[in-house]
């Protein structure tokens, strides 16, 4: 899964600005049981699942929030994902998917198509769908 994340980075259009550190990064971000990962560019960004384990011990929601929301305070040339690529319609894959589509401005949405998973995910997948008819 984590190649197909950086197949799709790299495809990715990618103007290098003048003073702008011209590093990719990835960012594995600690969403408990699941993926998310976050895939830096000098001039953009692109999120890969958004995980995420909730129960009394941790909320893998709150992680990948607080983990954005520190992102985009350092990277204030950013002001939006330029891709959100959820991999497949698990729920440790998928839970945050609300999230961000509430807390940011998300340019391409991709997904392998698959409606719904389960009871689980339909609520997020459907998140998904109003998104992407809203823009």
């Amino acid at each position: 899964m984590r190649s197909i994340a950086l197949i799709l980075a790299l495809a990715l259009p990618s103007v290098a600005l003048a003073d702008a550190d011209p590093t990719m990064r990835l960012h594995f971000i600690d969403v408990g049981q699941g993926d998310a990962t976050l895939v830096e560019f000098p001039c953009g960004a692109m999120l890969v699942d958004t995980g995420a384990e909730v129960n009394d011990e941790f909320d893998g929601v709150a992680q990948l929030e607080s983990y954005l929301a520190a992102f985009f305070a350092r990277r204030t040339d950013l002001d939006e994902l330029d891709l959100l690529l959820i991999t497949h319609q698990h729920i440790d894959h998928v839970r945050g998917i609300q999230s961000v589509l509430n807390n940011y401005q998300v340019e391409s949405i991709v997904d392998n198509g698959q409606r719904p998973g389960s009871s689980l995910t339909a609520p997020y997948l459907a998140a998904v769908d109003a998104y992407v008819d809203a823009h």
